[in-house]
Formats: C-alpha cells, sequence, structure tokens
C-alpha cells in the first residue's frame, strides 16, 4: 500500500496561478461543502413546509402545537446554520483574496455587513438554546414574531 500521508509542502510555493494553491483550493471546497449542507437543510425545512401545507391546507384547524414546533425547529436550524456558513465564507473569502479585496472600490466588505446585518436581528443564539431546550427538554418553542 502507497504512503497515504497528504503532502502540504508545495502550498507555501509561488504559483502561477491562485487557483493552484492548496490553500485556495482548499478554503473553496470547504466553502462549497458548507454551502451545500446549509442549502440541503433549507430544502428540508421547505419540505417539511410543504407537507403540513398539503396536509392542512383545505382546513383551519387540526395543526398541533408538536407540529407546529417541529416545524419551527427545522427553520430555527436553517437560520443558525445558514447564518454561521454565511459569514464563515464571508470572512474567510478575505482569508483567500488577500488585504486589497478588504478595499470598499472592490465591495466584498459589503458582503459580510449584509449578512452580519441580518444575524443581528433575531439572534442566533436564541436559536441555539430554543434548539436545546427542544433536543434535551422536548420542550417545545412559543410562537413569537420569530417563529
Amino acid at each position: 500500500m502507497g504512503d497515504l500521508s497528504m503532502d502540504f509542502s508545495d502550498k507555501a510555493q509561488n504559483k502561477e496561478k491562485a487557483t493552484d494553491e492548496f490553500y485556495i483550493l482548499s478554503k473553496y471546497g470547504n466553502f462549497l461543502a458548507h454551502l451545500r449542507a446549509a442549502t440541503a437543510l433549507a430544502d428540508k425545512a421547505g419540505l417539511v413546509a410543504d407537507s403540513i401545507y398539503n396536509q392542512y391546507s383545505n382546513q383551519r384547524e387540526g395543526l398541533t402545537a408538536a407540529e407546529r414546533g417541529e416545524f419551527a425547529e427545522w427553520v430555527a436550524s436553517v437560520k443558525v446554520v445558514s447564518t454561521d456558513t454565511g459569514l464563515r465564507i464571508a470572512a474567510g473569502v478575505f482569508e483567500v483574496t488577500g488585504a486589497k479585496a478588504t478595499s470598499t472600490k472592490v465591495g466584498l466588505d459589503r458582503f459580510w455587513r449584509d449578512i452580519r446585518t441580518h444575524t443581528l436581528h433575531d439572534p442566533v443564539e436564541y436559536k441555539n438554546r430554543e434548539l436545546g431546550r427542544y433536543q434535551l427538554l422536548g420542550e417545545i418553542p412559543e410562537p413569537s414574531w420569530y417563529t
């Protein structure tokens, strides 16, 4: 069996193109993996919403507190993961593009600020706590303006 150890020694060498750099390729690969995970989670929450809608669209009553709470926790999970992923990618882009990319002329800083601003409304820590209470204690979240 051959040597399975990874050789990272070439990452410090100058490359002709940025896309030849191990570090850059690795970062973007990580960004893609997390983006796909967030997208898959959002798609699953959408399927849960569709199921609830299809089951109860012809009647005004019937949705139980447990069903509503379960759906609320899918939505909370999407909020947590998409926030973490968005901030990770928006900040990580500067790691791979360098200091010049922080210039307002380039405009990448706007993406980080926009994501950060969205995360300040209905902070993720509240969703994390809600998810923890649901998972560990079986508590269904109370309906609010944020659920």
